[in-house]
């Protein structure tokens, strides 16, 4: 059994993250400090404590384990034309988004967007992210942008 800092990418097909704060994200389960196992890349078992036998042990304590992958920096109601301007350089960018497509957006064009965007994102392992959501041309833009017209 190796002890290897968070940083480190485990180099084996199972391994242990030993001791960090679990967020469940389940309102069943508080969130708790343990052992996550991992084989052939599947989360195998959650627990206070796990014997992983031979398994590689990765050293988590004092970090956050959360499922799936964190997205900081995410516009999700571009997502329905998040491959139009591929070529474009930053001031042409600004124009399209902001002058061209952003006012063309009626409020439930926002709301498919960002769903797509959300299922996207989770397609992707993504399951929490922080959405720059800039497009509230008007108070209906805003609520389809949470989808709170929709909850």
């Amino acid at each position: 059994m190796t002890v290897e800092s968070p940083s480190a990418t485990p180099r084996g097909s199972r391994f242990i993250l030993r001791g960090g704060l679990i967020v469940t994200l389940d309102d069943r389960l508080d969130n708790f400090i343990g052992d996550i196992l991992v084989a052939n890349g599947k989360i195998q078992e959650v627990a206070r404590t796990i014997d992983g036998g031979d398994a590689e042990v990765i050293d988590a304590i004092r970090h956050i384990v959360l499922p799936g992958f964190v997205d900081s920096h995410r516009h999700i109601w571009q997502s329905s034309i998040r491959h139009t301007g591929i070529d474009w350089d930053l001031p042409r960018m600004f124009v399209e988004l902001f002058k061209r497509f952003g006012p063309n957006f009626r409020p439930e064009d926002v709301y498919a967007a960002t769903l797509f965007g959300r299922l996207a994102a989770l397609d992707a392992g993504v399951t929490t992210l922080l959405d720059w959501a800039h497009i509230q041309n008007s108070p209906d833009h805003a609520d389809e942008e949470i989808g709170r017209a929709h909850v």
